[in-house]
């Protein structure tokens, strides 16, 4: 049978086996009011059984060998980055307990799942509360009915195995099992702003006609009334600035029949309104919307609110309010080393701080709907987001699979409407013709988004020849890779001259701090080559105003199990920040000095510690006027850049060691950069360290190159 055909009878068994034994680490006390009518509690304590029975499914129920976790949890943290494209893609269990007051049974109690990869069904005291098909959208049950004074049995069996009825069938990324964002429990009101809107917020925020005087902002509220009655029911919306003072309040009555939903409208105005401005100036109001009953509040949600207009104009590019915008950045997966996809918000506002620190504008949140608490921190930072439908590489003619990426899709925008910076809603990435008809998808799929929400545009990434699918969406990317996977450098701008308006929505070359050569080559992964490939890169984007979009692949390494390549099997090391986010390879420090008015002076190649070459060629990257460097002691120059690029053709190094600095100054203040460079003869040109024991296996074949036959060296290589 198969693993889904077995439900009633596991149900049958919760009831027997959960109810004596229940986690005491899951009864989390008292619930604790989180806004106005409405108590919500995280569930982050349960327990864990890896993996089930086909056939013998009271044998699994009765195991003992459940252990005690932690929510965010994921069963393939060592197993999905390990290589060998061989983790744990099954089924497993979680269970906790909740105890439940009967005051709580006269509200409405709903569990909320952030996220669960990728087949997900919740059991309460042994019964089926629903199943919820897709990795990363959040999802909601009404649990009320399955509820009881006293100690409730939880139960979620999760399951990441393979399937060709939801998408992504395949992926250049590792699929982390589990329930690896948080778990909420909401006791609300039985008159409420809905939750089971495709878990979203239940409010729509929409800010139109905005000009110096004034901004139209409407609110649509989806008020639920669970009551056995009608009732009548008043929307109160306040609109407050960054300081939580009211700037503009309306009221709206309606009256929401027994069991129903009504959608209620308000509308205000927003008096000189302070824009949403990117980075320059990310100013967010906040919305908070009150549904009230006899006079008094009985439920409460607060919305952002970033009031400003964009388009892409085919000559200037993004345009943010009425002017040219920038939009240069990176694409970014949400894994950390050891932890895959169960990270903190904590972690979240660490990687944050890196797309800040390398003057990021954009992000191309990567290949699925990501984190909630980053769409946040994008809001904050003034990030303008492209984010996708997880719709990566193939699709099938399935009808189920075409409804759950229609499903996928709007989770996808009423979970993130609200969020000014997102811009664009993607309909996938390099999707090829077997299996399906990218065309027929991608049309219903492009309708639907115009249809959930008209007042953003739609994109698709696209891969080249037989992967690409114009004039579907509104506008579109191109990943591409020359000087890597194939060609070379040059290439890029002869592709250029004959493109329109669209993005560079993937380009990158992989590499390890690790490995380092006198002589980088394609796809040796030394951090030489990678600022090769990026120097040729940039400049070239930079020069194509029509380009609206640039998005560096990849912002940090991730895990990929079926890869073989650099220092580490299992590993995309595309990333210009190391995948435990402990280094900043050079190529970071290109970007910053490029994309950053804050001075700086980074030494390139610092990594490359012994040299076997008494005369040597230097690089800086920095975004000073000039710079000066000085080894030993005494000064080899200044030099001014191009492109925040400083180059010394021939310095000498001394036998032993060489202290090296680099130094600049800008507007008063004195930046500088060392390193040690020891020089000794017969030391090799080339040095690859640090491979796990895969790598190490893979290096005796010979030094990471280009595939066979394909060795060529791109113009500008140093040390031809």
């Amino acid at each position: 049978m198969t693993i889904w055909n077995w439900r009633a009878a596991a149900a049958a068994l919760m009831v027997a086996v959960l109810a004596g034994c229940q986690s005491e680490a899951g009864r989390g006390g008292k619930l604790e009011s989180d806004t106005a009518g409405r108590e919500v509690k995280t569930l982050s304590s349960w327990e864990f059984l890896k993996g089930d029975s086909r056939e013998e499914v009271g044998a699994v129920m009765k195991a003992a060998a459940w252990e005690p976790v932690k929510v965010p949890h994921t069963w393939n943290n060592l197993d999905g980055e390990d290589g060998g494209n061989n983790f744990a893609k099954i089924a497993c269990w979680y269970r906790t307990g909740l105890e439940v007051t009967p005051e709580m049974l006269s509200k409405r109690v709903v569990i909320r799942f952030a996220g669960a990869n990728r087949r997900a069904e919740l059991f309460v005291n042994g019964r089926s509360a629903g199943r919820h098909v897709g990795g990363f959208g959040a999802f909601a049950f009404d649990v009320t009915s399955l509820l009881h004074a006293g100690e409730n049995a939880l139960a979620v069996r999760v399951s990441n195995e393979a399937d060709k009825e939801s998408p992504p069938l395949s992926a250049d990324f590792t699929f982390f099992g589990g329930i690896y964002r948080k778990v909420e429990v909401m006791v609300l009101d039985p008159l409420h702003v809905s939750a089971m809107d495709f878990a979203s917020s239940g409010v729509r925020v929409r800010a139109s006609e905005i000009s110096d005087a004034s901004a139209k902002v409407s609110v649509r509220t989806l008020v639920k009334n669970d009551s056995a009655n009608g009732t009548p029911a008043l929307v109160a919306v306040d609109v407050r600035d960054a300081s939580g003072n009211s700037v503009a309040h309306a009221e709206a009555p309606a009256l929401v029949g027994a069991g129903q939903t009504e959608a209620v409208e308000n509308a205000l105005t927003v008096d000189q309104p302070h824009l949403w401005n990117g980075r320059k100036d990310p100013y967010l109001y906040s919305v908070v919307v009150q549904v009230k009953r006899d006079g008094r509040g009985v439920d409460e949600v607060t919305q952002p609110l970033g009031i400003r207009t964009f388009a892409i104009d085919k000559e200037k590019g993004f345009m943010l309010n009425g002017q040219p915008y920038h939009l240069h950045g990176v694409n970014m997966h949400q894994d950390w080393i050891d932890e895959g996809w169960a990270i903190s918000d904590e972690q979240l506002d660490e990687d944050m701080a890196f797309v800040k620190e390398i003057g990021a504008t954009c992000i191309r949140l990567a290949h699925y709907q990501h984190h909630p608490h980053f769409y946040d921190l994008c809001d904050r930072a003034g990030i303008v987001v492209w984010t996708e439908v997880p719709v990566v590489n193939s699709i099938t003619s399935n009808e189920a699979f075409t409804q759950h990426a229609e499903q996928q899709e709007r989770e996808l925008i009423r979970q993130n409407w609200n969020h000014p910076s997102v811009c664009f809603w993607s309909m996938g990435n390099e999707v090829g013709t077997g299996g399906g008809n990218p065309t027929k998808l991608f049309t219903e799929m492009n309708a639907i988004a115009h249809e959930e929400d008209p007042t953003r545009m739609t994109t698709l990434a696209f891969a080249g020849k037989g992967r690409e699918w114009p004039g579907i969406t509104d506008t579109w990317g191109k990943n591409r890779y020359f000087g890597w996977y194939s060609g070379e450098f040059a290439d890029l701008p002869r592709f250029l001259q004959g493109e329109g308006s669209e993005a560079m929505s993937e380009y990158g070359a992989g590499s390890s701090v690790f490995f380092h050569s006198e002589h980088p080559v394609r796809m040796d992964h030394t951090e030489e080559y990678q600022c090769l490939f990026h120097e040729a890169y940039w400049p070239a984007l930079k020069a194509k105003s029509s380009i609206w979009g640039t998005y560096i692949w990849v912002l940090f390494d991730f895990a990929a199990d079926q890869r073989k390549e650099g220092d580490h099997a299992g590993r995309n090391d595309k990333g210009l920040v190391t995948y435990d986010r402990k280094t900043r390879k050079d190529a970071f420090y290109y970007y910053k000095a490029n994309w950053t008015d804050e001075p700086m002076v980074h030494i390139n190649s610092s990594r490359f510690t012994v040299r076997g070459l008494e005369r040597i060629a230097v690089k800086v990257y920095a975004n000073v006027p000039e710079v000066e460097l000085v080894v030993n002691g005494e000064s080899v120059g200044k030099r001014s850049g191009e492109n925040c690029v400083f180059l010394w053709d021939s310095v000498g190094l001394k036998e032993g060691e060489n202290k090296v600095v680099a130094r600049g100054v800008k507007e008063g203040k004195v930046v500088e950069d060392s390193c040690v460079w020891t020089y000794r003869v017969g030391a090799p040109m080339e040095v690859y360290e640090g491979q796990d024991e895969t790598m190490r296996e893979e290096l005796k074949k010979g030094p990471p190159r280009a595939p066979k036959g394909d060795r060529s060296i791109p113009a500008g290589t140093v040390g031809k």
